[in-house]
């Protein structure tokens, strides 16, 4: 049976980085999550209409305040941020975060 690309994505980002980052593993993704979500732009000059298009996926009312939005997610554990950030990527996004990612640092 093959795993879906959530699956099998998450797994394969996150043994990369604990074997980089170790303890710091989840608090290293999540930064690099959200910065490639807003390509790579400091969040300091805003959100992108890419960062705004990914959050706002699978919500029912739209996400206005970015800001809130991200205290909701600081407010639970990295691991669980990872896993709400990785579901609103789209699979051809998450392969290449995983390519570019496990490839940066070989």
């Amino acid at each position: 049976m093959k795993r879906d690309n959530y699956c099998e994505t998450i797994l394969a980002i996150r043994e990369n980085y604990c074997r980089r980052h170790m303890e710091e593993a989840e608090e290293w993704l999540n930064n690099d999550i959200l910065s490639y979500m807003n390509n790579y732009e400091p969040s300091i000059r805003g959100f992108s209409s890419k960062f705004r298009e990914i959050i706002n996926r699978g919500e029912p009312v739209r996400i206005k305040n970015m800001d809130a939005f991200l205290d909701r997610l600081d407010k639970m554990s990295c691991h669980a941020a990872n896993n709400i950030l990785w579901e609103k990527l789209m699979p051809n996004e998450r392969t290449e975060f995983v390519q570019r990612h496990t490839h940066i640092h070989r």
